[in-house]
């Protein structure tokens, strides 16, 4: 996938997350993580290492809210 790609995807995942707190019971530190790291969809000066870190932490916060496992639990290939 290229970073263009990945951050379409990201931005993607930030209105699922809108979605997502407004339908469902967030737990307190479902998203900190993600928060804390910093890195937005519009942060496109960041390499796409970190766009992939950012997004799975994103994803992680989801799953959590909607009682999903994370992200980390899929096999390699998926990740």
């Amino acid at each position: 996938m290229r970073k263009q790609e990945l951050i379409h995807l990201h931005a993607l995942a930030v209105e699922l997350r809108k979605d997502v707190t407004e339908h469902e019971t967030v737990p307190p530190d479902a998203f900190e993580e993600y928060d804390r790291y910093g890195i937005a969809p519009t942060s496109i000066h960041y390499n796409k290492p970190r766009h992939k870190e950012s997004l799975l932490l994103l994803l992680d916060g989801i799953c959590r809210t909607v009682g999903r496992p994370p992200t980390q639990d899929l096999p390699d290939g998926m990740r």
